[in-house]
């Protein structure tokens, strides 16, 4: 019977020297056998109780095993904190597609102020060929001018748009890839308006410019 005892005891020893323990961040520590551990939970069989207690990772600061210290294991492939959306895509294909606002803008405000006294000596030419002591020059000036100014724009905008480039989704998921899409196009367009108004504004003050100035001009000569 005392060797019996002796030896219960020395198992009831061995066991709590093998014991495993959690100790979580707020400073509270358990006892008890690991049965299971992953990335995310740690399951402890409490030694007291018996309960098992399931833990997640985040809150737990050490884990003993057998007496050996170890940290809980990061998984080797943690997942993204972060995953774009379909708005993020549609916003990034918005800023791609309207990245060549500014180039077009310009091209399309070069043509059409120079559209308008190139359109305007070739309607002024071609009215005073077809009727040179008539009054039909002016009003041919003015037409060409106008002329001259829409396909200075038009052209100036489709100039620029060369070097836009097709749209490239930069994502393999469709969803994502649709709102890119569709983010790009409604930046082109954009781009497209806001070029098309500059040049339109750019034509209006070059023709104004040339009836100021044939103004000018009618005003100081001897009659």
């Amino acid at each position: 019977m005392r060797k019996y005892i002796i030896g219960v005891l020395l198992a009831g020893l061995l066991s709590l020297s093998q014991a495993d323990s959690v100790k979580t961040k707020d400073g509270h520590s358990y006892q008890g056998t690991v049965q299971y551990s992953d990335a995310d939970t740690i399951k402890l069989k409490l030694a007291d109780s018996g309960e098992v207690k399931v833990f997640s990772v985040s809150d737990v600061e050490e884990v003993l095993v057998d007496s050996s210290a170890a940290q809980p294991a990061p998984p080797k492939n943690p997942p993204s904190p972060y995953r774009p959306t379909a708005e993020y895509w549609d916003q990034q294909g918005y800023a791609d597609g309207s990245r060549t606002m500014g180039l077009k803008s310009a091209i399309a405000g070069a043509g059409g102020c120079i559209g308008v006294p190139i359109g305007g000596y070739v309607g002024a030419a071609f009215g005073s060929a077809a009727d040179p002591y008539g009054s039909s020059a002016a009003t041919c000036c003015l037409i060409g001018a106008a002329a001259g100014g829409a396909v200075g724009c038009l052209g100036g905008t489709g100039l620029g748009s060369f070097g836009q480039g097709q749209a490239v989704s930069p994502t393999s998921d469709s969803v994502s890839r649709d709102a890119y899409l569709r983010g790009y196009q409604r930046g082109v367009r954009f781009s497209n308006a806001v070029s098309l108004g500059v040049g339109a504004a750019a034509t209006v003050l070059s023709a104004a410019g040339i009836v100021c100035l044939l103004a000018y001009m009618v005003s100081t000569m001897d009659w």
